[in-house]
């Protein structure tokens, strides 16, 4: 495990045991800036959790305008005028 974290230039977080006197769980980054805080907290079992606390921005996306139609409203003898004369083209 240590080889492929130096091979893939990895830094790891919070080497504490998770499980007993094992470390069976890690933190993984190749962007060490990102990670603003890490801990190992008590879990509901033998095995206790990581929380780690990352520093990214979230893109959010304008809202994009839409046309809702409601056809509860709509003019269906119109409607099946239209498409009875498209048929018939």
């Amino acid at each position: 495990m240590l080889e492929l974290i130096n091979h893939h230039a990895f830094t790891q977080f919070k080497e504490k045991p998770t499980r007993g006197h094992n470390i069976l769980d890690h933190t993984l980054s190749t962007i060490p800036d990102l990670v603003q805080n890490s801990q190992v907290v008590g879990g509901i079992s033998d095995h206790d959790v990581i929380i780690t606390d990352l520093n990214l921005k979230v893109k959010s996306s304008r809202k994009v305008k839409r046309k809702v139609f409601i056809y509860k409203k709509a003019d269906n003898e119109w409607l099946n005028e239209e498409i009875s004369s498209a048929w018939d083209k």
